[in-house]
């Protein structure tokens, strides 16, 4: 169980290669469970910061890193 970011899935892909030598690419997608929270967690970004949940995470990430926490109040 992995979230959605691809370097998972060529991890599970090259698990799956060693253990299971003649398994088709078919059948490694359906030994790859993505991880629902993961995807709830997304689509309540999208729901509750709209089509710009990219740039306002970005917003927040950089306004975290520099310790601006006005700025994160604000977004």
């Amino acid at each position: 169980m992995l979230n959605n970011t691809l370097s998972n899935d060529t991890c599970i892909d090259y698990v799956l290669h060693k253990i299971y030598l003649y398994m088709n690419e078919k059948q490694h997608l359906r030994h790859h469970l993505q991880c629902l929270g993961h995807i709830i967690n997304l689509i309540a970004q999208i729901y509750l910061l709209e089509k710009k949940a990219e740039e306002t995470l970005d917003e927040l990430e950089l306004a975290h890193l520099r310790k601006d926490f006005e700025k994160i109040a604000a977004i």
